[in-house]
């Protein structure tokens, strides 16, 4: 809504970044990271004072704000592969009591984003879009910044969100944390509910402060698999690359709907065009891993009723994201045109996206465009 994105400013995904891709920023393995390293947003102060706040982010109880198909597994992770306890909190009360009853006493339900940032040194929040990430960071009462105030207890020292939001929104939250000295690092995570499961997610990292990026390392590796730091310098910087990847995603997946459609109504079976693409130029993930044809790849969606994977309306929303923020951030711009003009391919692949989500499965995997637009594997 507009109020959420007035406060924020201008302003989730199932793919993973080749691993030798030259193209890619550089990895950042756990060889890098110091994870004693005082957050680029510690308290001022003397040394030992910053020294302490570091051990206490390595060390302590971490928040999980959000506990939806994406948050709830990162708890599980934190707790089981991190060996931290959790403190969680969601709007929900039934996601958060499910979580508390998987995880036992190592998870602690908290009241309010607030009484959460009270608890812990560090938070990690995964959140279904902007408004929800002004409500949950910046709302003047219950916010996870509410209880850093001048005149409340100064717990919460490093903040690391993984939702997608858009850069603008990510800077805006990364300003606020650092006014009341909280290190902020955004990073959109790759990977989807498979890679949340299997710990095998990626991490597209911008942060306030190298630093900043080097306290959130232990939470982002017992998390996922593979850390990109884009820029260590720029909360936003996460947000672009994420967004990029998912304007080259939402054209593949149309892509591989489009050949495999084709391809169909010359009476070939998909398998066999899957097979083709497979071992061609037109390999890619939509088609190898995610196949949009039902019964060709036995884990893809389709072959479940498209259900679980990357939800159409997340698609629809991160397009949308892109062409907002075009050329470093803003909600308008790009020198006046409009965002069809900026982005031809992914206006024409939000077309689709929409057209899907219109016929009823908005909340159904992206790969279904190909049963609901081509209208194809029913």
């Amino acid at each position: 809504g507009a109020r959420g994105r007035a406060a924020l400013g201008a302003q989730r995904g199932p793919h993973s970044a080749p691993a030798n891709d030259p193209a890619v920023p550089r990895a950042w393995s756990s060889a890098s990271t110091n994870a004693s390293s005082p957050t680029g947003g510690a308290p001022a102060g003397s040394e030992a004072e910053a020294v302490a706040h570091a051990k206490a982010v390595a060390s302590g109880a971490v928040g999980v704000v959000g506990l939806g198909a994406i948050g709830s597994r990162l708890a599980r992770r934190l707790v089981r592969v991190g060996g931290r306890p959790v403190h969680v909190f969601d709007k929900d009360p039934a996601a958060a009591a499910r979580v508390v009853a998987e995880l036992g006493g190592a998870a602690t339900l908290a009241a309010s984003p607030a009484a959460l940032a009270a608890a812990c040194a560090s938070v990690v929040t995964s959140l279904p879009d902007a408004d929800a990430a002004a409500d949950v960071w910046l709302h003047p009462g219950h916010g996870l910044l509410a209880a850093n105030g001048a005149s409340a207890r100064r717990t919460l020292t490093l903040g690391v969100d993984v939702s997608t939001t858009g850069p603008a929104p990510a800077r805006t939250i990364a300003a606020a944390t650092a006014a009341v000295g909280v290190a902020f690092v955004s990073a959109p995570l790759s990977g989807g509910v498979a890679g949340a499961d299997a710990g095998s997610l990626t991490f597209l990292v911008g942060a306030t402060s190298p630093a900043a990026t080097a306290a959130a390392a232990p939470l982002l590796h017992a998390m996922g698999r593979r850390v990109i730091v884009v820029d260590a310098g720029d909360a936003g910087a996460g947000q672009v690359a994420k967004l990029a990847n998912q304007l080259a995603l939402a054209a593949q997946m149309a892509g591989v709907c489009e050949a495999l459609a084709y391809g169909a109504a010359a009476g070939i079976a998909p398998d066999r065009i899957a097979a083709v693409l497979a071992a061609s130029t037109g390999a890619s993930w939509s088609a190898e891993v995610a196949c949009p044809a039902p019964g060709v790849v036995a884990d893809a969606p389709s072959s479940h009723g498209y259900a679980g994977g990357f939800a159409v309306r997340l698609m629809v929303k991160d397009l949308e994201l892109a062409a907002a923020s075009w050329g470093g951030g803003e909600s308008e711009g790009g020198g006046g045109l409009p965002p069809s003009s900026r982005l031809p391919l992914a206006a024409a692949a939000a077309a689709l996206f929409r057209r899907a989500a219109a016929a009823g499965a908005g909340d159904l995997d992206f790969s279904v465009l190909y049963r609901e637009v081509y209208k194809e594997g029913k």
